[in-house]
């Protein structure tokens, strides 16, 4: 089974998120997103999450390739309903 996570940022209606299915923990998920947001910054990290609007299987390597309607961004509602144990919120 997935530790289940969630990667995503305010904006000014809410929420944007970017679900993420394997090894969500801080010292799996969280420290690639402090790895490659140092990496990137804020604007670049960004872009290459809108890259992926599917997700991931494992974060940053394994985006998810779900045809378009299947999938969307998540909001904090879809976020929580989706089972995810750990969130990681850029400011």
């Amino acid at each position: 089974m997935g530790t289940r996570s969630v990667i995503g940022y305010p904006t000014e209606t809410g929420f944007e998120g970017y679900y993420v299915h394997w090894d969500g923990y801080p010292s799996g998920v969280g420290a690639e997103v402090f790895t490659l947001f140092n990496k990137l910054g804020e604007e670049g990290f960004r872009k290459f999450l809108s890259q992926n609007p599917d997700g991931f299987s494992a974060f940053p390597d394994a985006p998810y390739t779900y045809e378009p309607s299947e999938v969307s961004l998540m909001n904090e509602t879809e976020a929580v309903s989706c089972g995810c144990e750990y969130a990681y919120v850029l400011k």
